[in-house]
């Protein structure tokens, strides 16, 4: 499993935020279009499972 600590902000409110025991669930890492002309993104889930979140 995976700690997380990342930042979300809407406006100016800020707030720090930590996640523990993540386990990531893996899929479409590659769904990329061929034609092109696209932005390429990525997608993680993960599911949180320690109880310190």
């Amino acid at each position: 499993p995976l700690d997380f600590l990342f930042y979300a902000k809407a406006g100016s409110e800020e707030m720090k935020v930590e996640s523990f025991g993540n386990k990531l669930q893996l899929s479409n890492l590659l769904d990329i279009d061929p034609k092109g002309g696209g932005v390429a993104t990525h997608k993680i889930k993960y599911f949180v499972t320690s109880p310190k979140f």
